[in-house]
């Protein structure tokens, strides 16, 4: 049986394609605002106070408010497809006394609600340290 060489190249460029497609999944990093609404176009943002209850009906801040001062979080989602039902890219800040918010950080969770990657941020907005997680919840290397 007689095998062309152009087969034989179309099969080891598929398989050095599928290889190098799952050595870049498999790294995690924190998106710009344009590759989260490209990626997660469905978003959803609200305030919460220390007790996990939503404020403002998820409505904006309004520092006029009588529960302004009780604000502690501001956590906006961004789906990938369905709301609450579609793999998630997650931004949780804090909220001063005025208002402002810093980031904290940053996940990615799965379509079943898995965390899989988080990003945490320094004082300054940069970077400070990536932790990612198996299926099964185990720590893993993040490259």
């Amino acid at each position: 049986m007689y095998i062309s060489k152009n087969l034989i190249m179309k099969k080891i460029l598929f398989i050095i394609a599928l290889f190098t497609t799952c050595i870049v999944f498999g790294q995690y990093k924190p998106l710009s605002p344009e590759l989260i609404k490209e990626k997660y176009p469905n978003g959803a943002c609200a305030y919460w106070d220390i007790n996990s209850n939503m404020l403002f009906n998820g409505g904006d801040y309004d520092k006029n408010h009588p529960d302004a001062h009780i604000v502690k979080n501001y956590i906006c989602n961004h789906f990938s497809g369905d709301f609450f039902m579609s793999s998630c890219y997650e931004e949780h800040y804090k909220v001063d006394v005025n208002g402002n918010i810093e980031p904290i950080y940053d996940q990615i969770k799965t379509e079943t609600n898995k965390i899989v990657a988080r990003f945490y941020w320094s004082n300054d907005g940069k970077l400070s340290s990536t932790i990612c997680w198996d299926e099964e919840g185990n720590e893993i290397d993040c490259n």
